[in-house]
């Protein structure tokens, strides 16, 4: 199985193409518009799902391959960027959280609502597979003394329950010393920041065949963020 997870900066339909020819069986979007307008573009999925408030900005994620999602949570206001799912093929099922984590309009810090998803579907994390992707707009380098929702504590909570960054996992790298870049800030390859995770359960660590990030010559004309893509041997 190969998962995707790209903040594709708006306007998926034109930008497909590329990403499409590396065969996700799931798709994550942050940014992405509504799957209508997608699929207006003749790209076809065998499932989506799809939150936002703007129809040319949401996040979305899409299924292939006879992949299908199952909708866990009803989106809450307090979080409603943290997307909990149940993605299924046959008699096979794991928890997915799609992530595109905002800074909240009353507070400084891009982690909070990811901290209160945490809180709010503790049930899901105690399953042994589970998935938390995407654009979390946070790092290690960015904690704060004192503030609950640093993102070193996000990492540590997760720890807790056996679910792990897989970029950290896959290449020995410590959190906030990352040699790959997921974000090119203002499309600068000299702005390289590390705030686009993949995380799974040790089910999906121990099944983790690779690990890769995109690279700026490839994907910066598209995003200022590179897509994270992992693949797993699920047999």
């Amino acid at each position: 199985m190969k998962l995707i997870a790209w903040n594709c900066h708006q306007s998926f339909r034109t930008k497909a193409e590329k990403v499409l020819l590396k065969q996700p069986d799931v798709l994550l979007l942050p940014e992405c518009e509504m799957p209508d307008r997608i699929q207006a573009k003749g790209i076809e999925f065998s499932d989506s799902h799809w939150v936002g408030d703007n129809k040319h900005k949401g996040l979305g994620i899409f299924t292939f391959n006879g992949w299908k999602i199952e909708a866990l949570e009803e989106v809450s206001p307090r979080i409603p960027y943290v997307i909990p799912v149940r993605i299924k093929k046959e008699d096979f099922s794991f928890i997915l959280w799609a992530v595109w984590s905002q800074k909240p309009e009353n507070h400084s810090n891009y982690g909070v609502r990811m901290w209160k998803a945490l809180s709010s579907y503790p049930a899901h994390l105690l399953e042994d597979r589970v998935i938390i992707a995407g654009d979390f707009n946070s790092s290690s380098i960015w904690d704060r003394v004192g503030r609950e929702s640093n993102h070193s504590n996000i990492v540590s909570e997760l720890g807790r329950h056996g679910i792990k960054s897989l970029y950290h996992e896959f290449w020995k790298e410590q959190q906030g010393s990352e040699t790959s870049p997921t974000l090119l800030f203002t499309y600068n390859e000299e702005k390289p920041f590390h705030i686009d995770y993949c995380f799974g359960s040790d089910w999906f660590v121990q099944r983790m065949t690779s690990m890769t990030i995109g690279k700026a010559g490839d994907w910066l004309k598209l995003s200022d963020h590179m897509p994270l893509e992992v693949e797993f041997q699920l047999d």
